[in-house]
């Protein structure tokens, strides 16, 4: 039988920040670490795109909501 990766199917599904929201730390870091280095490097990467994306949108919708406020007052 061959030896399957399901972490690895798990991520071509996924983004790495739904696989971090859907799995726990333990499920994570085992399945992080059965992914050969450069896609290990590819998870990670991705993962810091996509949490960048999400601080910049929460920035940008907390700005809007600081202006809608201001103009309020």
């Amino acid at each position: 039988m061959v030896n399957k990766n399901v972490f690895n199917d798990h991520f071509r599904l996924m983004t790495p920040v739904e696989l971090c929201l859907c799995m726990d730390n333990e499920e994570l870091i085992k399945g992080v670490n059965t992914l050969e280095p450069e896609e290990r490097f590819r998870f990670i990467r991705e993962f810091d795109r996509e949490l960048g994306d999400i601080v910049k949108r929460y920035q940008e919708i907390k700005a809007r909501n600081f202006s809608l406020q201001l103009q309020k007052d």
